[in-house]
This record gives structure tokens, sequence and C-alpha cells, in this order.
């Protein structure tokens, strides 16, 4: 009985500590919040696929939204993420409930650009385009 109200007492505290162990996760990350083009290309020209969204809890693109990304670990300013997302770019959920998932190496360059390799494919450096680039189109869901 002892054991069983200790237990109780230490999954709750755990309990209580997880969003705040998620968001400190996150957080190490400090990049600003928009939209991130593809640094080889203008702000203003930039295709869809080019883009990423980052909203302080995961990086989306234009076809994936509900998206939250976990900082598997890091050294530095290198970090390995995993970035799972719910539904499609306008906010529909997933067939099926499908849910996608990413994980790619991140370099953080300073808060508004960063280096991401994914697997064999050639890294790619990203940058923060303000609003009024004519970016209006392309916002990340939550």
């Amino acid at each position: 009985m002892k054991y069983s109200i200790t237990i109780r007492i230490a999954i709750v505290a755990l309990w209580l500590n997880v969003p705040g162990l998620i968001h400190a996760q996150i957080a190490r990350l400090d990049l600003k919040h928009g939209t991130y083009v593809n640094a080889s290309i203008s702000c203003t020209a930039s295709p869809f696929a080019a883009m990423r969204s980052w909203d302080g809890i995961g990086f989306s693109g234009p076809h994936s939204s509900r998206c939250m990304s976990r900082v598997l670990g890091h050294k530095g300013n290198h970090f390995k993420i995993s970035t799972s997302c719910s539904a499609v770019g306008d906010g529909t959920p997933s067939p099926a409930g499908q849910i996608d998932i990413e994980k790619l190496s991140l370099i953080r360059l300073s808060n508004v650009d960063f280096v991401v390799s994914e697997g064999a494919k050639p890294k790619t450096t990203y940058r923060w385009c303000t609003a009024n680039t004519g970016l209006g189109n392309f916002k990340g869901s939550k």
C-alpha cells in the first residue's frame, strides 16, 4: 500500500511536468516563428516546395499541418528532430488517421536561418522571410 501511494504521486508529478518537458525541448531551437524559404531562392519568388513554416511547436509545409516537432537530441546548435503531422496543408485530417513522420538534422545558424539535412538529400539552408514578402498564402497550421 505504501509503495502504491508513492508510485501514484510519482506518476501524477511526471504527468504534470510532461508539457513542460516537451516545451523545453522545442524552446531550445529558438527560431523566429514564420515562413522559412530555401536561401538560394528569393522570398518573393519561392515555390511552395522550397518553404517550411515554424510555429514554435512544429515544422510544417504546404502539404502538411497540425505538426509537432520533437528534439531527439542535440549538441550545441546541431539538432536531431522528428516531426509528426496529422493533417494535410489545408487542415483536413490525414486519410485514415495516418500520421506522417519526418526525421531530419538541423543546424541552427541564428534565430532566422538554419541548415537541414534529410537522409541522402543535399543540405538545404533556409532563411526567415518577413510577412510583407507576399507569402501570405502559405501559413503553417497548428
